[in-house]
């Protein structure tokens, strides 16, 4: 169960997520998962789905599986395990051994989800209303028995079902019906219902975005979020951000709300003129790097309604529209410049 893997959370439709948040508003019980309880756990999100949706539901093969993967850790605690790679000059192999307090960390992880399943959740049946269609187990022979026990028991029980991978969503709601939403939806019902702060969500939500939950909402927000806890610093997760966003998969006009929203509110701040720069530039980088067929639309889109306020709090004309407008027009310029170099 590890994170760094491609998880198709949804199918990236706005339509999509505003009826899982909608469902999920009532705030009903729910039940997860063990790899949607694992992935819960490890960003610190299943405290906040407790205090809006109740007690979680699992079933005891789900706890079954989450103990396997504590003892997996332990395992890997004890034994002297690596990663084997290329060095820097890539004409050897080396082993790549994680520290003991990674090591340590990893278990202590392990063991803080496996005690939230034991203690503070509820067990559900893995009973379903009826007995499964021949086809559904034959399918469900492909998998762990933890995961259609989930579906049994979300069925069963009538819990909402929290699931990370859309497919299995598609398949509970084809074969019986079943609804179910993904966890950036309930973290979205978490936050309108006043039980996960706003620091906290995006944390978590920039979090699984880097680590590859595909289809992950991103705002203005979340970029200003990662920004200061970055100290401003253009790169490393905050490129690796700009990077996602910029991808051709991502609508177009979404894309283009998100960034002049950024940009408006990055030129608005009381930062650092150079600050301003550095983070733009990266931002628009990745964008246009991606999507150079459409970086004069971008632009024009960018410059049109990312502007600062024309005064500052305190009445007085500001001067952070005419540094934004001259940023965008030298980076237009360079642009132009550079395709006909």
């Amino acid at each position: 169960m590890e994170l760094e893997v491609g998880i198709d959370v949804a199918l990236g439709a706005e339509n999509e997520r505003r009826q899982a948040v909608q469902a999920l508003a009532a705030r009903p019980s729910v039940i997860l998962d063990p790899l949607t309880f694992w992935i819960a756990g490890a960003y610190g999100i299943l405290e906040h789905l407790d205090a809006t949706f109740g007690p979680l539901g699992i079933t005891a093969s789900g706890i079954e599986m989450l103990t396997r993967c504590r003892d997996d850790r332990l395992r890997y605690v004890k034994t002297a395990m690596g990663t084997l790679g290329t060095n820097d000059a890539g004409d050897a192999l080396v082993l790549d051994q994680s520290s003991d307090e990674r090591k340590a960390a990893s278990l202590a992880l392990a063991e803080h989800i496996l005690m939230w399943a034991t203690t503070r959740s509820v067990i559900v049946p893995a009973l379903p209303k009826t007995d499964f269609p021949p086809t559904l187990r034959a399918i469900g022979a492909h998998m762990d028995a933890a995961m259609l026990d989930t579906l049994a028991a979300a069925d069963g029980s009538g819990r909402f079902l929290l699931c990370e991978d859309r497919r299995f969503r598609m398949l509970a709601k084809d074969s019986v019906q079943q609804t179910g939403a993904w966890l950036q939806a309930a973290m979205i019902a978490a936050k309108n219902a006043g039980q996960m702060p706003t620091d906290a969500y995006y944390d978590s939500t920039i979090k699984m975005a880097l680590a590859g939950h595909h289809f992950i909402t991103l705002d203005a927000g979340a970029f200003m979020y990662l920004a200061r806890q970055t100290a401003w610093n253009p790169e490393g997760r905050f490129r690796h951000l700009s990077r996602l966003i910029g991808s051709p998969n991502v609508e177009l006009r979404s894309l283009s709300i998100l960034g002049f929203t950024f940009l408006k509110e990055l030129w608005s701040a009381n930062l650092a003129s150079n600050t301003k720069k550095g983070l733009s530039q990266v931002f628009l980088d990745e964008i246009m790097n991606q999507r150079p067929g459409e970086s004069d639309s971008i632009l024009r889109v960018f410059r049109e309604h990312g502007m600062p306020p024309t005064k500052e709090p305190d009445g007085r004309r500001s001067w952070k529209r005419k540094a934004f407008t001259d940023f965008l027009d030298e980076n237009v310029r360079g642009r132009r410049q550079a395709a006909h170099s």
